[in-house]
């Protein structure tokens, strides 16, 4: 955990947003060696009907593609997936990438729901990145293996979500990075409390210190809340 916060502070974001060691950048999968196990597909990757042939992927970098997602659900070795959403607001259902343990969705701020992350029940960690449109939080609720989550996106826009109540459900969680900011009249933290295993939790800083003191009593592996800028909260302050 010190190692995660170590790496929070200095880049300000989720450390898998970053660039990743050992990637290989294709542009033609024609040309893929098939010893390339940590993929990055191009926007504009040739020959992807031939993706099908890598079945030794682990790890998936490109853009949103129903037709490449199809192909992805019957990768075996394949547990991290990182995409990049179109600005279409729709996008299918990922129920069907049940080996997916790892999801990242970046520049998602085109989409209005989450609904189509329902159902992936073998997911152990989520970021979505600028999610500035998202008001509901429903279809997290169905995550029921997640550790960790990494939501950020109304903190700097118009944009509220309406209750974290659906993050209750979350009883894995160990990790919460919550960059949104809810409806001011349900803007509390109670359905943070039944997640007794939760050891990290970073928010924007729009509750009341009353609030932050009540879940560091009520959660037993939680010492401190995070904030931007290097802030901290502790029943100590």
């Amino acid at each position: 955990m010190v190692a995660y916060r170590k790496r929070l502070a200095v880049n300000g974001k989720a450390p898998y947003l970053g660039p990743f060691p050992g990637l290989v950048e294709c542009s033609d999968v024609a040309t893929l060696s098939g010893t390339s196990v940590f993929v990055s597909l191009t926007s504009k990757c040739r020959h992807l009907e031939k993706l099908s042939d890598h079945h030794q992927i682990e790890r998936m970098h490109c853009p949103y593609r129903e037709d490449l997602i199809d192909i992805l659900a019957r990768f075996p070795n394949l547990k991290h997936l990182q995409l990049r959403l179109p600005r279409s607001p729709e996008i299918a259902p990922l129920a069907q990438l049940t080996q997916i343990e790892s999801l990242v969705l970046k520049c998602s701020k085109h989409q209005k729901s989450l609904d189509f992350l329902q159902g992936m029940a073998n997911l152990r960690f989520l970021c979505v990145s600028e999610a500035m449109g998202i008001d509901r939080l429903t279809p997290l609720g169905s995550l029921s293996s997640l550790q960790e989550l990494y939501i950020d996106g109304t903190i700097s826009g118009r944009n509220t979500v309406q209750t974290l109540a659906p993050l209750g459900k979350l009883h894995s969680l160990e990790y919460l990075l919550l960059l949104i900011r809810v409806a001011k009249q349900r803007r509390t933290l109670k359905p943070l409390y039944k997640l007794t295993k939760l050891a990290f939790l970073h928010l924007s800083d729009d509750y009341v210190a009353t609030e932050y003191n009540a879940i560091l009593r009520k959660l037993p592996l939680l010492d401190e809340i995070c904030f931007n800028g290097g802030k901290r909260h502790t029943l100590n302050n």
